[in-house]
């Protein structure tokens, strides 16, 4: 029995964002986390998995928007690793036996970070412990808040009927978890050309 591993990085296109101008000085805050997709119709399909990553972070894209402050910018969810629990080997069952494309459901982890900026409200960046935790907080609350509701499965099933996602058409987020978080701060310069 095998498990199957994919890694890519990818941006999100397929959100809207608000964008920060100027040369305010800013932080970037970089967090962690997996999520644990469950009721996952699995597939050996490279297209179906490539698909996959599309439609969550498209969803994990509209979660963390509804929080979003005019000075945040969600910038990039850039997936770190996908891994089939189930540990299928091609078109081969549990006991190898044939199961076609789409029968056995089973749980992805997806393994990701996100990396967010923020306008800092001082003029130096001072408060940047502040403005990580506040944004830290945020943006893990919304994703465990829409997690225990329903809303963020119900959003992923809506993107997957979509996208003709058929292998998410089910599933559901079992859990989210979060790491301990990374923060840059910097001051755009800007130079005369």
């Amino acid at each position: 029995m095998t498990t199957s591993t994919t890694t890519t990085t990818t941006t999100i296109t397929s959100m809207t964002t608000t964008t920060v101008a100027g040369s305010s000085p800013r932080i970037k805050v970089i967090i962690p986390g997996s999520t644990k997709v469950t009721n996952v119709t699995i597939t050996p399909s490279e297209d179906e998995k490539k698909q996959s990553f599309h439609v969550f972070l498209r969803t994990f894209g509209q979660v963390i928007s509804k929080t979003m402050k005019p000075q945040q910018t969600l910038e990039l969810v850039n997936i770190t690793d996908m891994t089939n629990s189930q540990g299928l080997d091609g078109n081969r069952g549990l006991r190898g036996n044939p199961i076609g494309n789409h029968h056995i459901l089973g749980t992805l982890t997806i393994a990701y970070e996100i990396i967010l900026e923020e306008i800092c409200d001082s003029g130096d960046c001072k408060n940047k412990h502040e403005i990580s935790n506040a944004l830290y907080d945020q943006v893990t609350g919304v994703v465990k808040d829409e997690t225990e509701s329903g809303d963020f499965a119900r959003s992923l099933q809506a993107n997957a009927v979509e996208e003709n996602a058929i292998f998410l058409f089910q599933a559901t987020i079992g859990s989210s978890d979060f790491g301990r978080f990374a923060v840059i701060s910097y001051i755009p310069i800007l130079f005369p050309y």
